[in-house]
């Protein structure tokens, strides 16, 4: 008999063959540790970074979730998982025969562009434990994550593990921004003219877009005239742009609308991305929200063709205070700042009293300066400017107020209206600032009536003021004081005027232009002094004079004259005198001897030679002589307090000066 052997610590008690005996075989297991570790990687309202409602754009995360089992039959300790692509957080556990864990291990991964553009995320990750073997000791077991999703069971390594990669999928993204623009920059076109609107649609990526389409329909203020696209077709009728070329990240495409814009209607002109086969990151297509990156308007304000004319009246140099007698040129300038070509422009400028026209020019039309019109202008259109400029002497009286105005236009003003005169309005300009400097032209004239006196004669100085304008000359002034070569007789300063013959002032005052002032100054002519006779110009109230400064004693001006007559200066010797007390022709006096000749001497001697007079001047021409009174002074003389004897004497003269001979005759003394 026979019996198969049984394992009484198997519990099963198989009995194959009947006999009623339990026939468990005696299994001795071995060591065999082994580890199983999926991975699944999500994308949930969570990952959703950047909040715009797309899962799985550029900046969103990818939740990896892990689940490691203990598939061997010994227990696992130090369990880790590590991604090359992300940490891995969590860990490490020990997982005994059989067990699993789904919540220790946990990652995120943040998307790139690089990512959209390789449509998803691929990776794997690998577990490893320590298990023991067959004598105990330590062994690490390691396995490579599957995708339980992945039907495919790769199994690489051949150890009846499917290890899948965990692939997360990623929709293509493309940014699409549009700008709508006018080309020329110029958002207030005048009525009836062009425009011309640029569509600019961008992508920015990451992925190409593809199956775009734009609507740009032309709203009612504009009549459609032309246009050009880079790529795709325009139906000008439903304002459709479609059948656009693919869009590579960075790149754009153009659309250039040309229209007529109208009278009136609807100015705002949008455009709008409809579609694209991509989804967008921040502005879904054809939501008609203009605040998103893929709509924009073009906001235009169209004005009405008018013309804008203005006028500005400037001096030439700026010079406000000119001379009176100079030029002075005024330019008025016409302005255009209208959107309409200005016709029939005609203006007026009258030149006033306080000027003489001399010339002028202008860019066009015709001036005539007596009656100020400008007329016949060309037409002016926006932006252009015609120029009249006019030369004027300034006068020394008069209106140097200067005004020029618009007076006619064919187009109607948005803010003046032409020939009104409101001096507020911009098509009038006004020049009330000029306040001319007074010039005059002030001469002295002098003359007298006898210019070889003699000395104690009278003479009479005739001085004339006169002012050659062109302004009138105020508080004038002409200093005439006498030198100590005369006496004065007397004067005649003419009427409402007035003459100190201390200080020699001569006042006038008012001098108009063209008028002569003369003053007469009556003098009785000395022997001896300063016999030139100066008048000057001393004061004036205005700073200018034409030829000549008052006062600078300059013998060259003609506010400047002086007269120097060639007095005669007689020896007068007497034939007697009579020294008899009353007071009359007491002395022999020989009038201006000691003037002419200073250093002279004189004897007088009697019939009988003896001298009873000598004497020798000091050479002072001013020092009065002591003249013979009749007394004796000779060396002979016994009494020289009684006058000598009635009867002739004889005297001589010693001139001492020139050469001059001595001079002698008689002189007869009566007591």
């Amino acid at each position: 008999v026979t019996d198969t052997s049984d394992d009484p610590t198997d519990g099963a008690d198989n009995d194959p063959n009947n006999d009623g005996d339990p026939d468990d075989p005696t299994v001795t297991n071995l060591n065999n540790p082994m580890i199983s570790l999926e991975k699944i990687g999500t994308i949930g309202a969570a990952d959703d970074v950047n909040g715009n409602g797309i899962f799985g754009d550029t900046g969103d995360t990818i939740t990896y979730s892990f689940t490691v089992t203990n598939i061997g039959n010994v227990d696992l300790t130090g369990i880790t998982v590590s991604d090359p692509l992300i940490t891995v957080v969590g860990g490490p556990i020990d997982l005994a025969v059989g067990m699993s864990d789904t919540m220790t291990f946990t990652g995120t991964y943040t998307i790139t562009d690089a990512d959209i553009l390789a449509g998803g995320v691929t990776n794997v990750a690998t577990a490893s434990g320590t298990g023991t073997d067959m004598n105990g000791d330590p062994i690490v077991v390691t396995d490579t994550s599957d995708d339980p999703n992945n039907t495919a069971d790769v199994d690489p390594n051949n150890d009846g593990e499917p290890d899948d990669p965990t692939v997360t999928q990623l929709a293509p993204i493309s940014d699409l921004e549009l700008t709508k623009v006018v080309t020329d920059g110029n958002y207030s076109p005048i009525m009836g003219n062009q425009i011309t609107f640029d569509i600019i649609v961008t992508n920015v990526g990451p992925s190409p877009a593809t199956g775009v389409d734009v609507l740009d329909l032309l709203p009612t203020g504009y009549a459609y005239v032309s246009h050009t696209a880079s790529s795709g077709f325009y139906m000008p009728v439903t304002g459709l742009w479609d059948n656009l070329d693919d869009m590579p990240a960075g790149t754009s495409q153009t659309l250039t609308v040309t229209a007529e814009v109208l009278d009136s209607g609807d100015y705002n002109n949008i455009a709008e991305v409809m579609f694209a086969n991509e989804e967008d990151p921040d502005s879904p297509h054809g939501n008609g929200d203009l605040t998103e990156d893929d709509m924009d308007d073009a906001v235009v304000t169209p004005v009405e063709p008018m013309a804008d004319l203005s006028l500005v009246k400037t001096i030439a140099d700026g010079n406000d205070t000119p001379v009176v007698g100079d030029q002075i040129t005024f330019n008025i300038v016409i302005t255009n700042d209208g959107t309409e070509e200005a016709t029939g422009v005609t203006v007026l400028e009258v030149i006033e009293d306080g000027y003489t026209y001399v010339n002028h020019s202008v860019s066009s039309g015709e001036y005539d300066e007596t009656t100020g019109m400008w007329i016949n202008l060309d037409n002016i259109p926006s932006g252009a400017q015609e120029t009249l400029t006019v030369t004027v002497i300034v006068n020394a009286s008069g209106d140097y107020t200067n005004t020029a105005e618009i007076m006619t236009s064919d187009q109607e003003d948005p803010d003046s209206t032409p020939g009104n005169g409101v001096a507020t309005e911009d098509d009038i300009d006004t020049i009330d600032t000029i306040i001319p400097i007074p010039l005059v032209d002030i001469s002295v004239t002098k003359v007298i009536d006898n210019l070889m006196p003699i000395s104690g004669e009278e003479v009479v100085f005739t001085i004339t003021v006169t002012n050659d304008g062109p302004s009138d000359a105020t508080g004038v002034v002409v200093t005439d004081a006498l030198p100590d070569g005369y006496i004065f007789v007397s004067a005649d300063p003419g009427v409402g005027n007035t003459y100190d013959d201390l200080s020699g002032e001569w006042s006038v005052g008012d001098l108009a232009n063209g008028v002569t002032e003369m003053l007469t100054v009556t003098a009785e002519v000395l022997p001896i002094g300063d016999w030139t006779n100066v008048a000057e110009l001393t004061g004036v109230n205005e700073l200018l004079d034409v030829d000549s400064d008052p006062d600078n004693g300059d013998v060259n001006e003609d506010d400047y004259a002086e007269v120097t007559p060639d007095v005669q200066v007689i020896l007068t010797i007497p034939e007697g005198f009579t020294p008899d007390g009353d007071g009359t022709n007491e002395v022999f006096e020989i009038e201006n001897l000691h003037i002419l000749y200073p250093d002279f001497s004189m004897e007088i001697v009697n019939r009988w030679g003896k001298v009873v007079y000598k004497y020798t001047h000091n050479g002072d021409p001013t020092a009065t002589p002591e003249w013979w009174d009749g007394h004796s002074t000779g060396k002979w003389t016994l009494n020289d307090s009684e006058i000598v004897p009635t009867g002739t004497y004889f005297y001589a003269i010693y001139f001492n000066k020139d050469g001059r001979k001595p001079q002698s005759g008689w002189i007869y003394l009566r007591k």
